[in-house]
């Protein structure tokens, strides 16, 4: 069961969107919202996580924590206060897959607002 106390910051996931000008033919590229303001628990990986299965999370700086939410893909991006992460999975709880999502991520230094 997931605690709601758990979910104190505040992301939006965004949807990169490519609009082409009917004029010049130029291609575009703009984020736009998919799900703004969503409760979640955002936490950096310890570094124990981090050497545990460096492996597997070389790039996983940030671990954050939604509600179930249908339809995320990995060409999103997750927007928090000034940071950009970029998902790298999209993790279902273990008991229903329906609850909650874990979503291992790596910081975009490039793209911070």
């Amino acid at each position: 069961m997931l605690k709601a106390g758990r979910l104190r910051h505040r992301v939006t996931i965004e949807a990169l969107t490519l609009t082409q000008d009917s004029t010049t033919g130029a291609v575009t590229e703009s984020w736009t919202a998919f799900a703004a303001n969503l409760p979640a628990e955002v936490a950096p990986v310890s570094v124990r996580e981090f050497i545990s299965a460096r492996q597997i999370q070389a790039e996983v700086t940030t671990m954050i924590l939604i509600r179930f939410l249908p339809g995320l893909r990995p060409d999103m991006r997750i927007v928090h206060g000034t940071k950009v992460y970029d998902p790298l999975g999209f993790l279902p709880d273990k008991d229903s897959n329906l609850e909650y999502i874990t979503i291992p991520c790596k910081e975009n230094v490039a793209e911070s607002i």
